[in-house]
């Protein structure tokens, strides 16, 4: 059912491959987030 060929971003990576991509994204969301809150909590307790 792939297309080897195909320019569709992870074709022939199949589901795992995906998942690994969305896993990435997620946990540098979360390092993102974490830094952010870390920063407000700090300027928070320096007030």
């Amino acid at each position: 059912m792939y297309d080897v060929g195909s320019t569709y971003p992870g074709a022939g990576e199949g589901p795992k491959g995906l998942a690994v991509r969305q896993l990435k994204g997620y946990a540098s969301w979360v390092q993102t987030v974490v830094r952010q809150v870390g920063l407000l909590s700090a300027a928070g307790v320096d007030s």
